[in-house]
Formats: structure tokens, C-alpha cells, sequence
């Protein structure tokens, strides 16, 4: 699934993020990406993709690789909450982060459904 973020801000992100992802072969930006968005949807609407052991080893690779995080919402993740595999003290989530998961979520969901 690739979603583009254009309109007013015609040069901003892309995120390119696969329906489920392999946890060990996301680079140090994924996890990041990953984690808001998996955040986002277990903590604010209730829903998941990930599995709770996907979402661990989620949690311990960006505690890991936290250093090497370039990504521009870094600034909105506690590493301590990292350590501990939460991301319930994440309180605001950009608006462009809210549609990548809703969106990564809906692409999950016809998927399940079409294999179920």
C-alpha cells in the first residue's frame, strides 16, 4: 500500500507500507512509522493489525535502533515508553499519521476479508 501526502504540501511524505509488515527487515524510519501508526489505531480507535507479539518486537527494535531515527515525528515518542512496549502515553498524532493508519488498516482488512 503506498499512501501520498499532497494537496497544500505537495512534496511531504511518502509512505510506502506493506499490508504486514516483517518486523525484522524494517529499517530504523519504518519502525517508527509503524509504531505511530499501529499506536494510533490500538489506543485511539480501538482497532489492530499488528499481533500483540509483533507490536513487542515492534516496540523493542525502535528502542533499539532509537538512535538511528531520523524520521520527523521522533520528537513524539518517549523511548522509556518504548522499553516498556506501550504506546499509551502518546497523546497527539498528526493528522497525516491518523489517515496512513486508518487507511493501512482498511487495506488490512479487505485483504483478511478476501482470504478469509
Amino acid at each position: 500500500m503506498a499512501i501520498y501526502f499532497s494537496g497544500r504540501f505537495p512534496s511531504i511524505y511518502v509512505y510506502v507500507m506493506s499490508v504486514y509488515p516483517n518486523i525484522l527487515e524494517l529499517k530504523p524510519n519504518q519502525l517508527c512509522t509503524y509504531y505511530l501508526t499501529s499506536s494510533y489505531l490500538y489506543y485511539k480507535e480501538d482497532l489492530n493489525v499488528l499481533t500483540d507479539a509483533d507490536y513487542d518486537l515492534l516496540c523493542n527494535r525502535l528502542y533499539q535502533k532509537y538512535d538511528e531515527v531520523t524520521h520527523p515525528h521522533k520528537k513524539l515518542i518517549d523511548r522509556e515508553s518504548l522499553g516498556a512496549g506501550t504506546g499509551y502515553g502518546l497523546e497527539q498524532y498528526p493528522t497525516r499519521v491518523k489517515m496512513a493508519a486508518l487507511c493501512w488498516y482498511n487495506e488490512w482488512s479487505e485483504e483478511d476479508n478476501a482470504t478469509s
